[in-house]
């Protein structure tokens, strides 16, 4: 009964929920009977990976057993990622924006807050299979950053995902836009004239 309420306590920060200061801070979360591990509230709120990894007061080793199900290409916008640990007795799986050893992405427009790199945070019970699907946001080129959590310690993997067109709301496509609306059009009479003009065929 305590495992559940702490894993509510939980769902409601990762997913944005309200809950009080004082729990926040003292957050205990329960991923089977046999596993326990305490997850500091930063980790929502961090701006690059390396932070998330100083938050959870470990460090990760890199590991061939996770796995970011995505194509290598996709287009711009909201898209499912599969993720899944192949790690025996994983108890939970991060899945951040961003990779280890990069500076903090830029915010959206001046003045506005570096947005965090966390996505989702999701629990698994003693001997559940830990595989998940989580709705990814895109707009450009971006690495995907997977952490699990099992038997005290942590492990993450990373993979890059392509975006085949940017987004229009991107500051390279406006750029992109605006550089092409600002060229000179031909008149039409112009264009009518070229197009009637024929080369001799010698």
């Amino acid at each position: 009964m305590v495992c559940a309420f702490a894993g509510w306590l939980v769902r409601q920060l990762m997913d944005g929920g309200e809950m009080p200061r004082r729990a926040a801070m003292a957050l205990l979360i329960c991923a089977g009977a046999a596993q326990a591990q305490v997850i500091s509230p930063a980790v929502s709120t961090a701006v690059t990976v390396d932070a998330v990894f100083q938050a959870i007061g470990g460090k990760p080793a890199s590991s061939g057993y996770l796995v970011i199900d995505a194509p290598d290409v996709m287009e711009a916008g909201k898209t499912q990622v599969r993720v899944r640990s192949e790690i025996s007795g994983t108890g939970w799986l991060v899945l951040l924006k961003g990779r280890k050893g990069k500076p903090a992405a830029k915010p959206a427009a001046p003045g506005q807050p570096v947005p965090p790199v966390f996505i989702k945070a999701v629990p698994f019970k003693g001997g559940e299979v830990a595989q998940t699907s989580m709705e990814v946001e895109l707009t450009h080129d971006t690495y995907l950053t997977l952490v699990a959590y099992s038997r005290g310690r942590w492990y993450y993997a990373e993979r890059e995902l392509k975006i085949a067109v940017p987004a229009l709301s991107s500051p390279r496509a406006q750029a992109f836009s605006a550089s092409s609306s600002a060229l000179p059009s031909m008149p039409a009479s112009a264009a009518a004239s070229a197009a009637a003009k024929v080369l001799p065929v010698r």
